[in-house]
């Protein structure tokens, strides 16, 4: 913690000029690995035919042993 801490001073102190390179490298990375992130689990998640979102897909059918998750018990 304190590393990372005396690279913001420095970087603050010292490198001004690198500073605007930096924070744009970041905000790029961070988007990108957003991207990323999003597209993974688009991708690799389960999917339902859409006879079941549309025909069987009520609530309460969730899959969820517990009452206390939304399983329709408080939307009747």
């Amino acid at each position: 913690m304190w590393a990372y801490l005396a690279v913001c001073v420095i970087l603050n102190v010292y490198a001004r000029k690198l500073l605007v390179a930096i924070e744009m490298f970041g905000g790029i990375i961070h988007i990108a690995f957003f991207v990323a992130t999003v597209v993974t689990l688009a991708v690799m998640g389960p999917r339902s035919s859409a006879e079941f979102v549309f025909t069987e897909s009520f609530f309460g059918l969730s899959g969820w042993s517990n009452d206390g998750v939304l399983t329709g018990k408080y939307f009747q």
